[in-house]
């Protein structure tokens, strides 16, 4: 089984990804955010894709001023993992590449 997740269907080919270096990444993509109120308290944000039905299945991101990003869980709001700059944007490579692996993968399904 490749990792598409289905027997007999090719796995795309690619060489090894370097693992990123959190020091030295380049500056990371910026995330919208609004003005952050005068308390502090990050404003949390949700992707157009969580569906409208106001469900909890929602991965929530914020960011300061400071550089320092964070994302939880919408149902579980009070776990908040605490990213850098470089490890935000680290992660963000991870997921854009993995969101085009797995259209790899669609586009090849039967």
């Amino acid at each position: 089984m490749n990792h598409c997740g289905r027997q007999g269907v090719p796995a795309p080919a690619r060489s090894p990804a370097p693992v990123p270096d959190p020091t030295s990444a380049p500056a990371p993509d910026p995330v919208p955010t609004a003005e952050d109120p005068p308390d502090g308290t990050p404003v949390w944000q949700r992707s157009s894709f969580s569906g409208s039905g106001g469900g909890s299945e929602c991965l929530e991101a914020a960011g300061t001023p400071d550089s320092r990003f964070y994302l939880r869980e919408s149902d579980r709001p009070v776990t908040v993992l605490t990213l850098s700059a470089g490890v935000w944007s680290a992660f963000l490579r991870y997921v854009r590449t993995r969101a085009a692996e797995l259209a790899l993968c669609a586009r090849n399904l039967p």
